[in-house]
């Protein structure tokens, strides 16, 4: 196993998403590609971690390299990127109800801005250069699901950015749809919610020191499939 790829860390995403820099995905990175069935499954095992009340719940992996500003993605882009949405989603019913918790939500999960009064939102994670701008515009600024309903008429959207906004519009119909019939006991849901995926749901973080070690876990990933490469990895290192 080469030097720089270094012991993998089980982390919680509070912990993940702690400090001052930003996950960025490198250029050579695939655009956002989880399907229906992708974006359930992991909503589905948020709800069996919220259901099971354990401390600890392994949802997947993630693999880094550390630069002095920010941790570059190697793997697990679509796993992150759908954890802010939910986070966005539930920011999305606070502010709907003028609630002082949505810049909670923000700031610890999402983003964070600076003390200047022209300041304004640096997200957390950062998405290539087809994708961020979509995600930038409705999840970082996060927008309802009617307006993300009408982005996903226009037949110029490209094929990834509507997977990407077909994910969002699936998360905030799902905590919409049950905050609704909740009502005013809405906190019974919500508050377990983000207890939950801030301190339950962990994920190994993998990280590497070297753009060549970053590009060959890269191609390991894509030709031996993911699980098989990512075992080997944590199984060597662990």
């Amino acid at each position: 196993m080469p030097s720089g790829i270094l012991p993998p860390e089980l982390k919680a995403v509070e912990e993940l998403l702690s400090g001052d820099k930003i996950f960025t995905v490198p250029k050579y990175q695939r655009n956002f590609a989880w399907t229906k069935d992708e974006v359930q499954e992991l909503w589905e095992d948020v709800g069996t971690a919220i259901e099971g009340g354990k401390s600890d719940y392994f949802i997947g992996t993630i693999v880094t390299r550390d630069l002095e500003l920010s941790f570059e993605i190697i793997d697990g882009q679509q796993r992150l990127a759908c954890i802010s949405m939910i986070f966005s989603a539930i920011r999305n019913v606070f502010r709907a109800k003028n609630d002082d918790r949505a810049e909670q939500v923000f700031i610890k999960f999402l983003g964070s801005k600076d003390f200047s009064a022209q300041s304004v939102p640096k997200p957390k994670l950062v998405l290539n250069q087809h994708n961020n701008p979509i995600y930038e515009q409705f999840v970082i600024e996060n927008v309802n699901s009617v307006v993300v309903d009408k982005e996903l008429k226009k037949k110029t959207l490209s094929f990834s950015n509507r997977l990407l906004l077909e994910a969002y519009k699936f998360f905030l119909d799902q905590i919409g749809t049950k905050v609704s019939s909740l009502g005013t006991q809405s906190d019974d849901y919500l508050v377990p919610l983000i207890n939950c995926l801030k301190s339950s749901v962990k994920i190994i973080a993998i990280p590497v020191t070297s753009e060549d070690d970053a590009y060959q876990i890269f191609e390991s990933l894509n030709a031996r499939g993911k699980e098989l490469a990512v075992s080997d990895l944590v199984k060597n290192r662990l």
